[in-house]
């Protein structure tokens, strides 16, 4: 891995840390602010943080690609 792929690979990296952080935060903000009927919103912005964590960080896409 030469030196550009690296700094890409680490801002990446960075990306979804900062939006995994966001999704948290925003979890934490509306259960602690809204009383009720938020469970639906909760569930959505969780299975996309799983999502995310899935695709980069279990790198599932390498699963059906061709063994180079």
């Amino acid at each position: 891995m030469n030196r550009g792929d690296l700094k890409s690979e680490v801002w990446l990296g960075l990306a979804i840390f900062i939006v995994l952080l966001v999704m948290a935060v925003t979890q934490y903000v509306l259960a602690q602010v809204v009383d009720s009927g938020i469970l639906p919103f909760l569930v959505i912005i969780s299975v996309g943080g799983a999502s995310v964590v899935l695709y980069y960080s279990m790198h599932l896409d390498q699963l059906w690609s061709p063994e180079e």
